[in-house]
């Protein structure tokens, strides 16, 4: 089975990019040190992108097809939430992955976190928004 390895990462100017993910240690020619976003064809097309932006692709998309990367705001809800119910609940989050049980969670603190498999979800805008698809 194969897995979709893509990123995405903020620019200096606040642009957002997806592609694959280069990490530069030292300068290389006209490239300074950093964090890259860029498409198939590399490193001569990418992005310098700010290194807590960096986000990796989780394997799904949102209720609405778009695709769900580490680290974004998200509206959800679930069982545990009331879903599927007349009274239906959201809450919102942070996509995040644990290290300890090498699964991608939403986070709402140090202590709190929900399955993604159990859960509806929609990313939100910067706004605070659920995206338009």
């Amino acid at each position: 089975m194969s897995r979709e390895h893509k990123f995405r990462g903020m620019d200096l100017e606040g642009n957002w990019h997806i592609g694959n993910l280069a990490i530069l240690p030292e300068d290389v020619r006209h490239l300074k040190k950093g964090y890259y976003i860029s498409n198939e064809a590399g490193l001569p097309f990418a992005y310098q992108v700010r290194p807590e932006t960096v986000g990796q692709y989780i394997g799904r998309a949102d209720d609405k097809g778009k695709d769900l990367f580490e680290g974004q705001r998200v509206k959800f809800t679930n069982l545990s939430l009331g879903r599927f119910s007349k009274d239906e609940q959201w809450a919102e989050g942070v996509i995040a992955y644990s290290e300890e049980s090498s699964v991608f969670y939403i986070s709402q603190g140090k202590d709190s976190g929900w399955n993604l498999r159990e859960s509806s979800v929609l990313v939100l805008d910067d706004e605070g928004e659920a995206a338009k698809a």
